[in-house]
């Protein structure tokens, strides 16, 4: 009896290895038809379908921003502080900028020398371009009444001297007391925000003066002079009393005139 069961169970041992010697005797291809027999039962386990990369959505990009008003403009401020009117012209209308009446802008280069500037912004939309900048620079409303003041007492004197001197002589006087007065007010400074107009014409962008840039630029010189210009009037000619009489009247001493175009004319570079 201990025989029979002996015997039995080798049978059942021997069949359980043939049964492991044959899995393992299937070659790769037969033992990947019964994986893949087993797995299409299932779709979402499936390897026959390679899987579909997609490139994730691009955001588009906005145009790329037009900068040359905004060099152009960068362009034209370096090239006035030179105070060069050939530099200048070669980025705006120097004539239009600072209303010029010659060549002889020295008083112009005076205060150009001192300014400094930041570009803060630029909007282009087609062929116009706004360019907005902070302008600092001297004060002119504290330098030109001073000059206004002590140039009309330059000249008054002169008018009652023994000897006056000549006109190029007083035009010098006036250049070396300007030049003092903007060397000693450097440090009282004006800032101004502009906003610089350029346009497209041509194909070429170029800058539009006015008023507000040139005033900006020369820190307030063309407000202050226009305000001086309506505060002064002409002095009027002493009364000459009348006489019957044949004896010749007292010599008038000869009075300036406090005309403010002649004093501003001498800055102006048009002083004879």
């Amino acid at each position: 009896m201990k025989r029979f069961f002996i015997i039995l169970l080798a049978l059942f041992l021997a069949a359980g290895f043939s049964a492991c010697q044959k899995r393992s005797d299937a070659t790769p291809k037969q033992r990947g038809a019964r994986e893949n027999v087993v797995v299409a039962d299932n779709p979402r386990l499936s390897f026959e379908e390679e899987p579909v990369l997609r490139e994730p959505d691009r955001e588009e990009e906005p145009p790329e921003k037009d900068t040359r008003p905004e060099e152009l403009t960068r362009a034209m401020l370096e090239a006035v502080k030179t105070g060069d009117k050939s530099a200048i012209q070669k980025h705006v209308d120097y004539d239009a900028l600072f209303l010029s009446i010659g060549d002889d802008d020295w008083h112009y280069r005076q205060i150009l020398q001192n300014v400094k500037y930041q570009i803060l912004s630029s909007d282009v939309e087609g062929d116009s371009a706004s360019v907005w900048i902070k302008v600092t620079n001297i004060d002119m409303g504290v330098v030109l009444p001073a000059f206004f003041n002590k140039a009309m007492r330059l000249e008054y004197d002169n008018a009652l001297s023994d000897e006056p001197v000549s006109a190029p002589e007083l035009e010098a006087e006036y250049r070396k007391l300007f030049t003092g007065l903007v060397e000693t007010n450097k440090n009282g400074v004006i800032e101004r925000l502009v906003d610089v107009s350029v346009k497209k014409t041509g194909g070429e962008w170029e800058i539009i003066p006015g008023r507000d840039l040139s005033n900006a630029l020369l820190g307030g010189y063309l407000n202050v002079k226009s305000a001086i210009g309506e505060h002064v009037q002409p002095a009027t000619e002493p009364a000459v009393p009348s006489s019957s009489s044949d004896e010749p009247l007292p010599m008038q001493p000869e009075r300036p005139s406090a005309d403010e175009d002649f004093f501003l004319s001498q800055i102006d570079g048009d002083g004879q």
